[in-house]
């Protein structure tokens, strides 16, 4: 990857196309990462990304600043390093060994309108990655296997995680109710 470089042992700038690739234990997880945003000027539905020549870069020791604007909207996504991050083992009930994972990523997405009329913003990418666009994702496991969170609508009603082979959810036994639903250890 030409005019690439490597920031905080964890992303990759691409400063060709102004994307980053994430790494997660020293390979590649998410390449082509960006920023966008979906807006209506008018009637008309319109994007603008963060990919491309015109946009433009900063880089200091604990952060990346991407901007890009046209003559509607200007974005500017800020990646910022944040606290180092790991795991704690447990050893006994007062003493732990904390395995560093990194650092955390912050990453934020800031939209100005710098047109002479409102705009309605219908969608805020803070972080995308499109195969169309040169983008990819990279997890070991096929897909069949990875696991999503689904229908957590309050903390006291249950949040599934399910098999992306699993299909969609069908009541197993019972209704399965789309709110709110009782502790099945609550007193009665």
């Amino acid at each position: 990857m030409a005019n690439a470089e490597k920031l905080f042992d964890q992303l990759i700038l691409d400063r060709a196309r102004n994307s980053l690739t994430v790494l997660f234990q020293g390979q590649p997880l998410l390449q082509g990462a960006t920023a966008g945003v979906g807006y209506r000027f008018q009637a008309e539905r319109r994007r603008l990304s963060l990919l491309g020549r015109d946009s433009t870069c900063t880089v200091g020791p604990a952060m990346i600043n991407l901007s890009r604007a046209n003559n509607d909207v200007k974005l500017e996504w800020h990646v910022a390093a944040g606290q180092p991050c790991g795991v704690l083992i447990r050893r006994g009930l007062t003493r732990g060994i904390f395995v560093p994972q990194g650092q955390q990523i912050e990453m934020w997405l800031e939209v100005s309108n710098v047109g002479p009329a409102p705009l309605q913003i219908d969608e805020l990418a803070v972080l995308t990655v499109a195969a169309l666009e040169g983008g990819a994702l990279a997890l070991d496991l096929p897909a069949r296997n990875w696991r999503f969170y689904q229908n957590g609508w309050q903390s006291w009603s249950p949040a599934f995680a399910r098999r992306v082979g699993d299909g969609n959810l069908r009541g197993a036994g019972r209704s399965y109710l789309p709110g709110p639903t009782p502790s099945p250890w609550a007193r009665g």
